[in-house]
């Protein structure tokens, strides 16, 4: 019996990181594993749930899901990285006795329990102990950053495999082991597979910014006689894997990286940019154009405020206000999007959308990391994190930059004075976004401007955020500093309980289509939860804390309340954010409105097609807007299937010319659909049709006296135009004749068959490059490993003595 007991002691103290880690992410997402609910917010309602069901229906039917028939005229399905139709992540979809619901729902799950061992590995390996690996990993997956992009499926995977990068990116500056570059790039590989290449791009931000810092560090520590030699050898041996580290990570995601550079060069987002967006593009401007007439464009383009409607205008769309930092203190203080809508701060002047509802990750985590916080000296883990997460927080604010806290500045000077006219914002030349750091990121930075939504970054300021408070836990904790802090914070909350009520006064009564009217009735009942939820946390926490600077923190009955503080004080805060709904919502019967027959006659397989209620305005007729609903989030979804909005229509195989993507192509006519509305338009009734996902088939006569039809011709695009004769079934290679500036097949008199099918160039390269590219990385992983394994078997050398 003692040693039974004995047993369950030694493996609780082995695995009670895990245990308490799994433990939580069950008790939270059980109903999401077990296919009872569905994340029912934004992205993950009507676009991803549908759009990765359809790609799950291509697969089930033996299609390479390359081309899809059903958005616009046709655009390429593989190529948006939103799709992410070869990232590995998805083979969980290839478990098909489970239901859809489970298995999406698994997806989304697993990868916040990716986050948290990731995270759990990025704070062993820079030097925390396990309780300080634990709570990093906890703060970081359950903090607000990560756990609502369950309802943007693509930033989830990129942020769970954050960590593991950022790992790889320390450690390749650490170490002359060649395994963290190579591991690196793989990691950096599945991000581009999973649809985040930006979260990529940053990853190679913090690696060519550690390579420079971690120099000067080493340069200063080298002394004035090896500095030369020593900055030479050291720079040129990191720098090489960093190029290789970069390289490698272009190769293995090349399946998914060169379509998607294809589909970009030629989409909306490229046609929207009418001004120079970077310094390269005014470089380009000037020296393809007359100096006196590009001055203006591009000093519009570099500082003015972006025009509406172009791309310019989306980069710097959800960025996070700087008064969002309050809910780092005080969970929910902004108040709740959904359902009933009651987030005041939306109503505030110069509000931005919102992106996510509340950035909190605890506040014990965050007053332990302000502990370890410190930007100059040395570098080591704690500068290097605390530079990582002031550089993103501050990035993160986007649209919110010198020029807007200047002339908000300005605006209350102005209205502290009685009788001084308020200036008006839209009179002056600068952008609000000119001096900010993401602005001079997206002028400064290659390539930088194809992106968006800087309230992305946060969720890289996040995860140093609860890495330091591991740090901050691993070592001889600083009482005083805690208690000060500690003592800080809570005067500083209930000062803000004063300040909140006077910011809500700015609110004006705003209106969301979705939720309804904003419910400022609500606003005390939420500042004062807030107020109560920090101050209960702080109190008890306080005390934890000065308990475990008595005692050793590992396996002591306070390192444990300190854990269960953690846990209750997140999920209380964040588990809402889930947006959970009935998965009946999503899977009940429900037919569609606005559909009618295709517009182009008999088809083998009949088509139906969606005339009317464009995007511009899905909610017309809904009546959301006018009342406020405790069950508002289920009736969405509903409305969003019955009109089709956006991706509704896929599973059900329903044209959706209104329908729109994350990367939308410039040419609607070079769609498949259009290619056929020609042939249609020549051909006239005798035209035949079959559609299928990547190919269409067309069958048609061409009458005795007319034997010279003429019929349009492929484009020389990813559409490979086969012209067959029915009689014999042998291919055809007719003459091409140009009239108009277009060509033309000239067709005999008999029976023919046309067979189209979608086979991009750019996908089999890139196939290609990346089958090998994983073959070789797999041989030199294993090579490596054989070769550490080896090496650690060698007998050391025998000490001998000497007289």
């Amino acid at each position: 019996m003692t040693s039974i007991v004995s047993d369950r002691r030694s493996l609780w103290h082995r695995f009670w990181p895990a245990l308490i880690i799994v433990g939580l992410w069950l008790w939270v997402f059980w109903p999401f594993i077990t296919g009872q609910q569905v994340a029912g917010f934004r992205d993950s309602a009507y676009l991803y749930y549908p759009l990765f069901k359809f790609i799950d229906m291509e697969w089930a039917s033996g299609v390479i899901p390359l081309w899809n028939l059903y958005d616009g005229a046709g655009q390429p399905l593989m190529a948006d990285g939103s799709s992410s139709v070869f990232y590995p992540g998805k083979l969980i979809f290839l478990c098909r006795f489970f239901s859809f619901p489970t298995r999406y729902g698994l997806y989304l799950s697993i990868h916040v329990l990716l986050a948290a061992a990731t995270s759990y590995y990025l704070a062993k390996i820079l030097g925390c102990n396990r309780l300080g690996r634990t709570t990093a990993a906890i703060s970081y997956a359950f903090g607000g950053s990560v756990l609502f992009q369950v309802n943007n499926v693509i930033y989830l995977v990129g942020a769970a495999w954050l960590p593991l990068a950022l790992c790889c990116v320390w450690m390749m500056f650490q170490s002359t082991k060649w395994k963290w570059p190579l591991l690196g790039a793989a990691v950096c590989a599945l991000m581009l597979l999973g649809g985040d290449p930006q979260m990529v791009y940053n990853v190679g931000l913090i690696a060519a910014a550690t390579l420079i810092g971690t120099w000067i560090s080493r340069s200063r520590q080298a002394g004035p006689i090896r500095q030369s030699g020593f900055n030479r050898s050291w720079v040129a041996g990191k720098s090489l894997r960093l190029l290789v580290f970069v390289g490698v990570a272009g190769i293995l995601s090349a399946i998914q990286l060169l379509p998607s550079y294809e589909m970009v060069k030629s989409s909306k987002r490229a046609q929207q940019r009418s001004l120079p967006s970077n310094i390269y593009g005014t470089i380009s401007s000037s020296a393809n154009g007359s100096t006196s007439q590009a001055r203006p464009t591009v000093a519009e383009g570099l500082l003015g405020t972006p025009r509406p409607g172009t791309h310019q205008s989306h980069i710097y769309e959800f960025s996070l206000p700087p008064w969002s930092l309050a809910e780092l203190v005080w969970p929910n203080v902004s108040g709740q999007p959904f359902p009933i809508y009651n987030r005041w701060t939306d109503g505030l002047p110069g509000a931005d959308r919102m992106w996510v509802p509340s950035i909190y990750l605890g506040l014990l985590p965050l007053i332990l990391a302000m502990c370890s916080f410190r930007l100059w000296g040395q570098i080591g883990q704690d500068i290097w994190l605390s530079r990582v997460a002031l550089w993103f927080t501050l990035a993160s604010f986007g649209w919110y930059g010198v020029i807007w806290f200047a002339g908000e500045l300005g605006h209350l000077l102005a209205m502290s004075q009685p009788g001084q006219a308020v200036p008006d914002a839209t009179s002056w030349q600068f952008g609000p976004q000119v001096g900010g750091l993401y602005w001079l990121m997206v002028i400064a930075l290659p390539k930088y401007f194809w992106f968006r939504y800087p309230a992305k970054l946060f969720v890289i300021a996040a995860l140093a955020i609860s890495i330091l408070a591991g740090r901050t836990l691993s070592q001889r904790l600083p009482g005083r500093l805690i208690t000060g802090l500690g003592v800080g914070t809570l005067l500083l909350s209930l000062l803000g309980f004063l300040l909140v009520f006077w910011a809500a006064r700015w609110a004006e009564p705003v209106r969301d289509p979705i939720f309804g009217p904003l419910q400022m009735g609500q606003l005390p009942a939420t500042i004062v939860a807030a107020l109560l939820q920090s101050v209960l946390v702080l109190v008890v926490g306080l005390l934890v804390l000065k308990r475990m600077t008595q005692t050793q923190p590992i396996g002591s009955c306070s390192a444990t309340v300190f854990l269960a503080i953690l846990i209750a004080d997140l999920v209380v805060a964040n588990t809402w954010m889930l947006a959970a709904v009935p998965v009946s919502a999503f899977e009940s019967p429900v037919e569609p409105t606005y559909t009618t027959r295709a517009p182009w006659g008999e088809s083998a397989n009949s088509i139906r097609f969606k005339t009317s209620h464009p995007k511009s305005n899905p909610y017309q007729g809904s009546g959301f807007s006018e009342e406020p609903s405790a069950n508002r989030l289920v009736e969405n979804i509903v409305w969003q299937r019955e009109v089709l909005f956006p991706k509704h229509h896929l599973p059900l195989r329903i044209i959706n010319p209104n329908s729109f993507s994350s990367i939308e192509p410039d040419h609607s006519q070079s769609g498949m659909l259009s290619l056929i509305d020609q042939y249609k338009r020549v051909l006239g009734d005798s035209l035949k049709m079959e559609l299928g996902s990547n190919s269409f088939e067309l069958t048609f006569d061409v009458p005795e006296d007319l034997p010279a039809q003429l019929l349009p011709s492929s484009d020389g695009g990813p559409w490979k135009i086969q012209l067959m004769n029915q009689m014999d079934g042998r291919q055809v290679f007719p003459a091409i004749v140009t009239v108009a500036d277009l060509e033309f097949y000239q067709i005999p008199a008999g029976s023919w068959r046309i067979h189209g099918f979608y086979w991009p160039e750019s996908f089999v390269r890139g196939a290609v490059i990346s089958l090998v590219g994983w073959s070789a990385w797999l041989v030199v992983m294993c090579l490596l490993y054989v070769r550490k394994r080896q090496r650690d078997r060698r007998p050391l050398p025998a000490v001998t003595s000497s007289d």
